[in-house]
């Protein structure tokens, strides 16, 4: 997503990418390393040092979903955008995720995967209550637009599906989330429709909440 934003602002933007993961850091050092025009911060939002109207606009991807002060980050954001700023928010309302023909197993993966969100922390169902986070944080213009998608076993979606939950079924049974037994079924069950050109995953909703930092 760096990428893309940066191919956005152009040569005379330039980007700070915020994260506090320090492999996800040795990744971008890699991507952008003697790139002019990003800037690599390692840090939680939380802890950042954030300038009052320094940004154009924010940019939050699977953040908020584990925030546990909603509102003392979106008021953080709001003061580090310049007048007329746009905060956009990528996140789950984790409703709609599912596969056809219907599984069992592959039900027992979402909810370890909700109960992985929970046990950090956090809340897969985070944008019901942004909209109304980022107004009392004194945001305007605010909006929700939602999106689920659907696909194949050649889609580009089901492969997202295909590359995430088999690996990190894995972590789901050392944690205590789901069983063996469950994750054996899954597996067996999401090669058969892995297999099936008739099958579909759909995914979670993801939406993308927006806000304006009000231009007076």
């Amino acid at each position: 997503m760096t990428e893309e934003i940066r191919a956005r602002v152009g040569e005379t933007g330039s980007v700070v990418a915020l994260d506090p993961s320090p492999r996800w850091h040795k990744v971008l050092r890699q991507r952008f390393d003697g790139a002019p025009n990003v800037t690599l911060v390692e840090s939680s939002v939380e802890d950042a040092d954030l300038a009052e109207g320094s940004f154009d606009a924010v940019f939050s991807r699977w953040v908020f979903s584990f925030l546990p002060d909603l509102e003392g980050v979106a008021t953080k954001v709001l003061r580090a955008l310049r007048p007329g700023g746009a905060l956009a928010v990528q996140d789950y309302n984790h409703e709609g995720s599912g596969v056809f023909p219907p599984s069992p197993g592959f039900e027992a993966v979402v909810r370890a995967t909700r109960d992985y969100y929970a046990r950090g922390g956090g809340d897969a169902w985070v944008v019901g209550s942004l909209p109304a986070v980022l107004s009392r944080a004194g945001f305007e213009g605010v909006e929700c637009l939602p999106e689920g998608r659907c696909g194949g076993p050649d889609s580009d979606v089901f492969g997202w599906a295909d590359a995430f939950f088999p690996r990190f079924s894995s972590n789901y049974v050392d944690e205590g989330l789901m069983t063996a037994e469950e994750r054996d079924r899954f597996l067996e069950e999401w090669s058969e429709r892995r297999a099936d050109p008739g099958a579909l995953f759909f995914s979670p909703i993801v939406a993308d909440v927006l806000g304006q930092r009000p231009a007076r």
